[in-house]
């Protein structure tokens, strides 16, 4: 359980987070990820919840009165930009702003909300370059250092979008 500052009822919250995500379609989307003690997303019918505007996201946090178990940052949290970590992972040196990190992560929270683990061809390519960005920005050195072609982690981000855009329900 997160603590934070505010009334006596809100420090034994939880935090729910709105994650916007660009999807290599274009699309974009929203959801509403928990993260405390066990980080998930909010789930409909075994199915992801997503939404396709943030003001959606919101009017259901409040129309389900999720305020009664969950503290609200009113605001984007993160954003899940495929096509930028795409671009970044096949063209350039460094994660600056950690957004090729950011996809993998918060993927890693979605398909755990699915009882879901990496598919295994991707999983461990995929969590060691986690680990290494979570430390350096830099990324060329993780190609020449542990021999993973960028092609390779590119399909493995693009099949977990697909495996996401599987298990999704899009909220009106």
């Amino acid at each position: 359980m997160v603590i934070v500052q505010g009334n006596n009822e809100d420090k034994m919250k939880e935090h729910l987070y709105i994650i916007k995500y660009n999807l290599s379609t274009k699309k974009k989307l929203f959801n509403l990820i928990v993260y405390g003690d066990n980080d998930y997303a909010l789930k409909e019918k075994n199915k992801l919840l997503f939404f396709c505007e943030f003001q959606q996201a919101y009017k259901y946090w409040v129309k389900n009165k999720l305020s009664e178990k969950y503290t609200l940052q009113k605001k984007i949290a993160l954003t899940c930009d495929i096509p930028l970590a795409l671009k970044i992972i096949e063209k350039n040196k460094m994660d600056k702003n950690s957004v090729v990190l950011n996809c993998i992560n918060t993927f890693d929270d979605l398909f755990k909300t699915l009882n879901l683990g990496f598919p295994l061809r991707f999983k461990k390519s995929l969590y060691a370059f986690a680990d290494h960005l979570t430390f350096k920005k830099e990324i060329s050195s993780f190609f020449t250092s542990r021999g993973y072609r960028r092609d390779f982690l590119i399909q493995g981000l693009l099949r977990l979008e697909g495996i996401i855009i599987e298990n999704m329900i899009v909220s009106d």
